[in-house]
């Protein structure tokens, strides 16, 4: 393949469909990267997945109101709540049962739990259930996550993977047995299917004389004995961020000429944040603790960050240079409240075509160096409306992508700038609201394609991404320390 599952690359399908830059993208809509397509129509009418909540913490809400809306396309039912505050329950229930948006309306049955134990204890909830989403402190996703898959459930797991290398590596290894697994049962499933059904003979050639039907029909069975195997699936839904799709269209399709720098800036206050999850200290709960969390804001909402910047440029990250500080007191913080690095990014795959950095001497790619800044405030007020998120300037023009969608002055969007949109072209509509948030439609539309395609690389590859994601947070933070430029420990290929 010309590139892993879940990127796309010049010359490959587009995540938002065919078109050019002289096209009306602000009509088209994002469907999931290669790997992790849209349903199809006859997959959207398989049985639903019932789903049990780990975690019922503010990103759930993000979560659930997107399982509401793309209901009807995922067919993934919400059936168990598991947290040890009941309001929190509370909340996510009064979502998902919900009227409005796809809800399931106030006679949904949904049972609750302290924590996953308890529902893993209660055998006939445990069995509606086949899929579990864990939303927890950073430092109890290793531990939940391989609990809940000795379970026999397939896990989506939020992002980050994990807070350290070695967690990482743990579960990267872990998904990576899952995929072994299911190929290795697939064949000795498909080859006991046909010595039981007569269909293969010992020393008979070919498929033992049997008619096609009847071995399509034995690999259905293998299929099916295959799907027992669990899945590990990360949550990160700025893949499917449409501003970020329609800007690696664009960039892939040469709007903009070859990329020679990029620029990647989160900002927050939790002043106009409406899911910050502010604790009454004026804190932010476990995430102020570097033991629970891994960090400060790189590692929590700023690895949001990181991902776009190698979906949109095509890119693994080769090395970087950074620091972090402490500046926002008030939020009672361990780990770090802002950050400025370089990030050097060399191609993924050169197979894929033109590469999107400018070439160096003999044709040799030069690596382009990318800005990433994450920037944590307790109360200022920040433009959210003028600042952009992403700025990738090339040799005949750039894209800018502002806005997250959560805030009134800042709804989201991208613009255009090249020879033909001199001025700028806005690329989405100007009432358009949810931005960076509806990403996570798309997300839950992959993981119902993934499960119902009984497709183990391409979860394996959404683990692997967001272990790349997490050494380039680590990275940053040894390079604080260093001064010097350093190579994140996991590439995303191992």
């Amino acid at each position: 393949a010309c590139r892993p599952p879940g990127v796309v690359a010049r010359h490959c399908q587009s995540p938002i469909g065919e078109h050019t830059a002289k096209s009306t993208p602000h009509r088209q809509h994002a469907t999931p990267p290669v790997g992790m397509a849209s349903l199809s129509a006859t997959s959207a009418t398989s049985a639903t997945l019932g789903l049990a909540i780990v975690g019922c913490g503010q990103i759930m809400t993000h979560h659930t109101a997107a399982i509401n809306a793309v209901a009807d396309i995922a067919s993934i039912e919400v059936r168990a709540l598991c947290d040890p505050s009941s309001d929190r329950r509370d909340a996510i229930r009064a979502i998902v049962q919900g009227d409005g948006d796809g809800g399931g309306g106030a006679d949904r049955t949904i049972h609750e739990f302290n924590d996953l134990d308890e529902l893993l204890s209660s055998s006939s909830v445990s069995a509606l259930c086949s899929l579990v989403l864990i939303a927890v402190p950073h430092d109890l996703h290793e531990a939940i996550a391989i609990k809940a898959i000795k379970a026999g459930k397939t896990v989506v797991l939020e992002k980050p993977l994990a807070p350290t290398l070695e967690s990482c590596h743990t579960l990267i290894r872990v998904s990576a047995d899952l995929v072994l697994e299911a190929g290795v049962t697939a064949q000795a499933a498909a080859q006991a299917a046909k010595v039981e059904s007569g269909l293969w003979k010992e020393g008979e050639e070919g498929e033992g004389g049997m008619e096609a039907t009847d071995a399509a029909d034995a690999t259905d069975k293998a299929e099916a004995i295959a799907r027992s195997v669990p899945m590990l699936i990360v949550a990160e839904q700025s893949p499917y961020w449409e501003e970020v799709a329609l800007a690696k269209s664009l960039i892939d399709d040469g709007a903009i000429g070859s990329v020679v720098s990029a620029a990647g800036y989160y900002y927050e206050s939790m002043r106009d944040n409406i899911t910050s999850g502010v604790d009454a200290a004026g804190g932010l709960g476990w995430r102020c603790s570097v033991a629970r969390a891994g960090g400060g804001i790189v590692i929590d909402g700023g690895l949001h960050w990181l991902r776009p910047l190698r979906v949109m440029l095509g890119k693994e990250v080769d090395s970087v240079v950074g620091t972090i500080d402490y500046r926002s007191p008030a939020l009672r913080m361990e780990g770090e409240t802002i950050s400025h690095a370089l990030i050097k990014m060399r191609q993924r795959n050169t197979e894929c075509g033109a590469a999107s950095g400018v070439g160096g001497a003999g044709g040799a790619e030069k690596p382009l160096v990318a800005t990433y800044s994450a920037n944590l405030l307790a109360t200022a007020p920040m433009a959210h409306d003028v600042c952009p998120y992403f700025r990738v300037t090339g040799t005949e023009g750039e894209i800018v992508i502002k806005g997250t969608g959560l805030f009134a002055n800042g709804g989201g969007g991208a613009r255009l700038y090249n020879d033909e949109f001199p001025e700028g072209k806005e690329l989405f509509d100007a009432d358009r609201q949810g931005a960076f948030f509806l990403g996570f439609r798309g997300l839950w539309v992959s993981v119902a394609q993934t499960l119902r395609d009984n497709n183990h690389k391409a979860a394996h590859q959404t683990v692997k991404d967001a272990g790349a994601d997490v050494a380039v947070a680590l990275a940053i933070y040894r390079s604080s320390e260093t001064g010097q430029w350093e190579t994140p420990s996991i590439t995303g290929d191992e």
